[in-house]
């Protein structure tokens, strides 16, 4: 099988996310917004944790 594809031949559909290290919370980074774009710094809704944005590609449906 093709890497990036799964049975029945559909593309996975990957995207660059967020990861909370802490609680695991995924964000997309188009829901970052203007403070997490411009410092780096983001404040996860789930725990409050506040830290550098740590991006990790993920399969899309896990945050739709």
């Amino acid at each position: 099988m093709l890497a990036g594809f799964r049975e029945g031949n559909l593309p996975r559909r990957w995207e660059s996310a967020h990861v909370c290290p802490q609680c695991g919370f995924l964000m997309a980074l188009a829901e970052l917004g203007l403070r997490g774009s411009t410092t780096g710094l983001v404040t996860c809704p789930k725990c409050d944790l506040s830290g550098p944005i740590e991006i990790r590609v993920i399969n899309r449906e896990l945050i739709d």
